[in-house]
């Protein structure tokens, strides 16, 4: 058996490893099949396949050349009708080509798109013409239906002269540009011919959503102690060295030396360099930039205003509290479908305060297991007043009866309650607290929106405090 060495050049113009970029320098033909694709070259008149092979390299795995040429008969190589000759291959620029467009293959009542959602990633869409329900307008409607993302990580071959081939690992598909076409093979579907349309704001937002980042990015301790962000072959997908990094489903928040680094799912930088404080929740993020709050979505567009749905379970148990002077009656449903199971009423003849109510400044509280999942303070606390001050109590049930416990002393000028998934505003001795925020006194103190509130404290600073009890005062 002949052998000849192949040389490679893996390309990483930042890391000392990780790639996703392979020089093969002896491809002369290319054998395509389904999502596979063969190489071929020739030497003194013999023909050699060259594999391409996958080795794990610390934590990623990193893309080789088999060092050996395998010799076959040039008779395999013509009798593949599917080949691409690396004369045919022409230079082609793979992000500015493919930016802000998809294509489309509609077959029956299914919708395929493919796009090319970052310098590491492709994606295909998948969609079903059919009737569903519309979060949006809150209505049955008849149109095409998402049924699922998938998002394929590359990496390029690099022939030589400039020529590249954008490959998608675990042989799952191809981009070949030649003379006659753009060549595009993706799982088992082929797009060569497909339609080309425009990709909308709308639909890039959805597209970042549905992605999630914890799934594809990871988070590297280099040497230097220093945190990088990297892909599936260890190449560093954003270019900071960092002190730490924070990935939840639709952000990447990179702190370099207490300055915030904020990205999307597709690298895109989002707010400004002046940013103080971050708060992500659900496809929104809240901002402190400067002296003032703004909240953007993933598109980095303003989403102060935008609504946002999100989904529980509808067969959850269902529970009604009433208080009257002396007494709390508890009413239980199982679940919406079997009405109430059972309804008992205790004594509050113990209780030796003037006025009784629920966090909701009510003598009647409604709820179900879904608002549990997103409420922020128990139900079971009770707003008590006696002699004009007020003061905060826990009431549990047994077989036994009900049991009281002191939250909060019954001392504080006002206790205001904005609902069950916000702080408690204490008010005493003319200043203003938030329960469980900080030991700080406020002049002044709003209500929170999300994560901050806007503040004025007793020497007159203004500034922002956050959930945790942070303060960012204005400059």
């Amino acid at each position: 058996m002949i052998k000849y060495l192949i040389f490679l050049t893996v390309f990483n113009p930042i890391l000392t490893f990780g790639q996703y970029s392979l020089k093969v320098k002896d491809i002369d033909i290319i054998g395509i099949k389904n999502t596979r694709l063969d190489f071929y070259t020739f030497k003194d008149k013999n023909s050699y396949k060259i594999y391409l092979n996958k080795v794990q390299d610390n934590e990623f795995e990193k893309l080789i050349v088999d060092s050996d040429y395998y010799p076959i008969q040039s008779t395999i190589i013509s009798k593949n009708k599917d080949i691409v000759k690396k004369q045919d291959i022409l230079k082609f620029d793979f992000d500015k080509s493919f930016e802000n467009t998809k294509y489309e293959i509609i077959t029956g009542n299914g919708k395929w798109l493919f796009s090319k959602f970052n310098k590491f990633f492709v994606m295909i869409e998948y969609y079903k013409y059919e009737e569903y329900y519309d979060p949006n307008s809150e209505k049955r409607v008849i149109g095409w239906k998402i049924e699922n993302i998938n998002y394929y990580p590359i990496y390029y071959i690099d022939i030589g002269n400039g020529k590249k081939i954008l490959a998608v690992a675990d042989r799952d598909g191809y981009i070949i540009p030649t003379k006659d076409k753009l060549i595009i093979q993706i799982n088992d579907i082929d797009f060569t011919d497909a339609k080309l349309i425009k990709n909308s704001i709308d639909n890039l937002s959805f597209n970042l959503i549905y992605f999630h980042t914890k799934d594809y990015y990871f988070v590297h301790m280099e040497p230097n102690k220093k945190i990088t962000l990297r892909g599936k072959y260890g190449e560093q997908v954003i270019q900071l060295l960092c002190d730490s990094i924070f990935l939840n489903d639709r952000f990447i928040i990179c702190i370099i030396e207490n300055k915030y680094h904020i990205f999307n799912a597709r690298l895109d930088k989002l707010g400004d360099n002046n940013i103080r404080s971050v708060y992500p929740y659900r496809s929104r993020l809240q901002l402190i930039q400067g002296n003032k709050m703004k909240i953007i979505d993933v598109m980095n567009q303003d989403a102060e205003s935008k609504y946002e749905n999100y989904y529980v379970c509808g067969d959850v148990g269902f529970y009604k509290y009433t208080i009257s002077k002396d007494s709390i009656t508890i009413a239980i449903d199982k679940n919406f479908t079997e009405g109430t199971n059972s309804i008992n009423k205790y004594s509050l003849g113990n209780l030796k305060v003037d006025s009784t109510y629920f966090l909701n400044n009510s003598c009647q509280l409604s709820y179900n297991d879904n608002d549990v999942t997103y409420n922020s303070i128990p139900y079971n606390w009770l707003l008590v007043l006696k002699k004009g001050k007020f003061g905060l109590i826990e009431f549990k049930t047994s077989n036994k009866g009900i049991h009281f416990k002191e939250i909060l002393p019954i001392a504080y000028d006002s206790i205001e309650a904005y609902g069950y998934q916000h702080p408690l505003k204490l008010k005493i001795n003319g200043l203003y607290t938030y329960y469980r925020i900080n030991n700080c006194k406020y002049k002044k103190l709003e209500k929170f929106n999300k994560n901050y509130c806007r503040f004025i404290d007793k020497n007159g600073q203004k500034g922002w405090l956050d959930l945790k009890g942070n303060e960012y005062l204005d400059k």
